[in-house]
């Protein structure tokens, strides 16, 4: 089998009605980046500068510059927790060749793995067709590849619980035992209520289909009751417990990020809610990522 250094390169070209100090910018500059490709996105647009764009919450590409000049921009690519293909494995040049008053842009895409050579040709293909249409000043349309909804409120749960993974796991031991000025519960605690969150993205789908006992029965009593009582037992777990409440992440979100927009508008009866209904749609953006948000912000504040 060959290896990635063995792997032939990958190379695409399209030309641009713009020059290449046009293009170029939607290169560096991550608001023109999104543009065409990625739901966000962190560029420090220098040599040895971080690259991070990030599509769904879950696929994220991680790299560095490695050359910005006017007629090239090379980056290092991988993506985050992939071992086929991580943070550095890969490298990607753009050309940009000037050609009258246009640019023929050249990319090249070295050191992938053969078998994943396919994926990244139609990637580079549907990307880059994005790109011209952006940077000419035309609609690229829809992009077929957005992620859903669900999706990207399941991604950004996933990284609010990465994050909450870190901040506990670096914060000296005299700070988990501090008190949020928001909550009034210990970093330890608030640690593992943030963590129980994770049991919400199941409720998602039990909303949608209208079976969850505990969403239909629950009060505002109910819940800041169960919350005080939890926040009252965690505040003796140490911290290799919390942290072991973080060891899956991925796993209470996979079902919710295949939810379809349309599912989001169906929901049940309710006792905690003003209207007596809520969506689960609302479920998602309220008590799971609203809450975790304003939960980690807290925790940032509680350990700083």
């Amino acid at each position: 089998m060959a290896t990635a250094a063995e792997s032939p390169t990958l190379t695409r070209e399209v030309v641009i009605n713009a020059a290449p100090a046009t293009v170029h910018g939607f290169l560096v500059d991550p608001e023109k980046l999104v543009r065409w490709m990625g739901h966000s996105a962190r560029l420090e647009a220098h040599v040895g500068g971080a690259i991070e764009i990030n599509y769904n919450g879950f696929d994220i590409m991680r790299g560095e510059y490695t050359e910005i000049s006017p007629n090239r921009v090379s980056m290092t690519w991988g993506w985050e927790d992939n071992e086929a293909l991580g943070p550095g494995q890969s490298h990607v040049t753009f050309d940009l060749v000037p050609q009258g008053s246009s640019t023929l842009l050249r990319l090249t895409h070295a050191g992938l793995p053969i078998e994943m050579q396919p994926q990244f040709g139609d990637g580079w293909d549907h990307f880059t067709t994005r790109l011209a249409a952006v940077v000419e000043g035309r609609d690229p349309g829809p992009d077929a590849w957005a992620p859903r909804k669900a999706e990207l409120i399941a991604g950004e749960v996933r990284q609010l619980m990465r994050e909450t993974r870190a901040l506990l796991s670096q914060a000296p031991g005299p700070a988990l035992a501090r008190k949020s000025a928001s909550e009034g519960w210990t970093a330890t605690a608030l640690g593992a209520h943030i963590a129980g969150h994770l049991a919400l993205a199941g409720l998602v789908q039990e909303c949608i289909e209208g079976r969850s006992q505990f969403l239909a029965n629950a009060t505002l009593d109910d819940l800041d009751n169960a919350n005080a009582e939890r926040a009252g037992v965690a505040a003796s777990l140490t911290r290799t417990d919390v942290l072991a409440l973080f060891d899956d992440i991925d796993g209470p979100l996979k079902a919710m990020r295949e939810v379809p927009d349309e599912d989001l508008e169906k929901g049940m009866a309710v006792k905690f809610s003003p209207s007596g209904y809520i969506t689960a749609g609302q479920l998602a953006e309220g008590p799971l990522l609203q809450n975790v948000r304003e939960h980690v912000a807290s925790l940032r504040a509680t350990i700083a």
